[in-house]
């Protein structure tokens, strides 16, 4: 039979509003993959869609008492990360007060049902924190990814130095991985080496087999 609260005061409401939600979560998904809306478009559609139906399959299972109310906890927290700043405040106050309005409706016109106005407001104040938490968090990771994009963008810059600085170099320097391939060549060992001209200059076992040997030697026998 499931549970009771599901559907409680409005069964057949209930079932239409939720399957409403199905489909318009299928359409924003496939829409999510196809990108052909704009990223802050789906957004703030998605958390008007979140609002609207979580507030009425919460109004058609008794209100607030129902605990279907919690759910637009997550959906404000999603949008706070994905949208943070004023979008996330802006959609937690209508959250707040379409559940609000939603308990008052359903305690005035609904004979018998729980005004449970501390519990919502409860739950308002709880969607306020969570969208405080989430703008929190999406600053903080968006100054980490600045910060790691910079650091990346440094190290490139050291890897190409470093690489123009060893090609200039009159020694010969190669660079090879534990696997033997030629991760490195400069300018002078390719002279050393006397131009070889090969089909594979990532394999040093064909670009300098004699060397490719020595490294192997040394390997085995380090001392």
């Amino acid at each position: 039979p499931g549970p009771q609260a599901l559907g409680s005061s409005h069964p057949r409401l209930f079932l239409l509003f939720a399957f409403i939600y199905l489909l318009l979560s299928l359409g924003f998904g496939i829409a999510a993959r196809l990108r052909r809306l704009p990223a802050s478009l789906q957004i703030y559609l998605q958390a008007a869609t979140d609002i609207s139906l979580i507030t009425l399959l919460t109004y058609t299972s008794g209100g607030v008492t129902s605990g279907l109310g919690m759910l637009a906890i997550p959906a404000i927290a999603g949008l706070g990360l994905l949208a943070p700043g004023r979008p996330a405040l802006f959609f937690a106050a209508l959250a707040s007060i379409a559940l609000l309005l939603a308990q008052i409706h359903g305690y005035w016109f609904e004979p018998g049902r729980d005004s449970a106005l501390t519990q919502t407001g409860l739950l308002g104040a709880g969607l306020f924190a969570t969208a405080l938490l989430a703008l929190v968090l999406a600053r903080r990771a968006m100054e980490s990814e600045d910060l790691a994009q910079r650091r990346s963008v440094d190290l490139a810059n050291m890897a190409e130095l470093n690489a123009h600085i060893i090609d200039r170099m009159q020694s010969g320097v190669i660079v090879v991985n534990d696997d033997r391939h030629v991760y490195l060549i400069n300018e002078s060992a390719w002279l050393l080496l006397g131009n070889p001209v090969t089909a594979d200059t990532s394999d040093l076992s064909r670009l300098a087999p004699e060397l490719y040997g020595a490294l192997q030697e040394w390997l085995r026998h380090p001392t």
